[in-house]
């Protein structure tokens, strides 16, 4: 594992399992690169660990997970408290990717975004606000599912876009709650349109 203190080649994005997923679907998933020249992730195996790979390569050896059954909010708590400020620079602390009960029955995982956008008061619920510090700006988690084989084009393609174009085109995630994988080779021309 690598120190925190090196110079980040790579931008990378945490990644916890919460279900039992077998080693090799997690190589294959650590693998599937379609379309990325660098490894984009870290693997988070224990809520005690304490040093990261800056990246996590395939292959890796069998593990159990320390998060099996964490929830949502456990998995943002550790983000919060271990990739702010040390890691900052290398690992994304306003994305994560978990692989989940759901993975083991569709080969998809689940991609969860941190997103600001500008607060609307005349539309948006005042009880949204309440602990805020007054700013102009309201944050929030979203979340998308990726198919294990596109997941490492496609999340590039949404930390760039964020989720919120996900909203303004429902055809890009079909009742499933799957984004479709034929959307990661729109170009940008056609994506700021949308």
């Amino acid at each position: 594992m690598a120190d925190a203190t090196a110079e980040p080649e790579y931008h990378l994005f945490p990644v916890f399992c919460t279900a039992e997923i077998p080693v090799e679907m997690i190589n294959e998933f650590l693998s599937a690169d379609p379309m990325q020249e660098a490894p984009l992730w870290t693997l988070v195996r224990s809520p005690e660990q304490e040093s990261f790979d800056i990246p996590t390569l395939p292959p890796i050896e069998a593990f159990t997970s320390g998060f099996l059954g964490a929830s949502f909010e456990d998995l943002v708590s550790y983000d919060k408290a271990h990739f702010l400020p040390g890691y900052d620079a290398q690992i994304d602390v306003n994305c994560f990717v978990v692989m989940d009960a759901r993975t083991l029955k569709d080969q998809t995982v689940a991609f969860h975004v941190l997103e600001y956008w500008p607060r609307r008061y005349e539309e948006e619920d005042p009880d949204a606000y309440e602990g805020s510090d007054g700013d102009d700006e309201v944050e929030g988690w979203k979340s998308v599912r990726f198919r294990i084989r596109s997941a490492s084009a496609l999340i590039y393609w949404v930390s760039e876009y964020g989720l919120w174009i996900l909203e303004q085109d429902e055809t890009l995630v079909p009742e499933n709650g799957i984004m479709k994988d034929s959307d990661m080779f729109k170009d940008e021309e056609q994506l700021r349109e949308v």
